[in-house]
């Protein structure tokens, strides 16, 4: 955590220290009971509420791509403890809120970031079609989560000579609208 939050006096320093915490967490976080750890210490709330300060600066897509492999890890391997992050920590709402208010463009310059993007909300709902019913999970993002993944599909992107990129794009969100769609059935919303 003191890597991430790096008081180093160089900038390129600070970006390295962070670059270098965020992979020890991708790789640091293989079960329920890592997870507990990395919450009593508030990282999920720190790295959402971080990845906002780097939106708009072209040399942070890197570190802004690598929070969301680190989100998705901690979706992906914490079982039932996915809860936290949709329940208390709202990671839904934030998805939604990156995109809402913003362009796509401005928020997410390139391809790759926006693939990431919808692979983690991908993540994000099929952690809640594992969770437990006890859990009692209630999804009400579903109708505007559709709209973010739509506007991320539609959204013309400064990358698009990469063809093949492009068309994972549009793969990745028609595929996660599908799903929303389904869970949204599945849970009787």
């Amino acid at each position: 955590l003191s890597l991430y939050c790096s008081s180093a006096d160089e900038l390129s320093r600070s970006r390295v220290e962070r670059s270098w915490a965020l992979s020890l967490l991708k790789d640091g976080c293989v079960d329920e009971f890592c997870y507990k750890i990395i919450a009593q210490h508030h990282i999920p709330e720190l790295l959402m509420s971080s990845f906002d300060t780097l939106i708009g600066q072209p040399e942070s897509e890197r570190e802004m791509c690598l929070t969301l492999d680190v989100l998705k890890t901690f979706v992906t391997s914490t079982g039932s403890r996915a809860s936290d992050l949709v329940c208390r920590q709202g990671i839904l709402a934030w998805l939604y809120g990156i995109i809402s208010w913003r362009s796509v463009a401005s928020a997410m310059p390139g391809q790759t970031m926006r693939i990431k993007y919808l692979n983690l909300i991908a993540a994000v709902v099929t952690s809640l079609r594992n969770l437990d019913k006890e859990n009692n999970v209630v999804f009400y993002e579903q109708s505007s989560l559709t709209q973010v993944v739509a506007k991320v599909r539609d959204a013309r992107c400064h990358d698009e000579e990469k063809e093949g990129e492009g068309v994972k794009l549009h793969g990745v969100a028609d595929e996660l609208i599908m799903l929303i769609n389904s869970l949204q059935v599945e849970l009787k919303i």
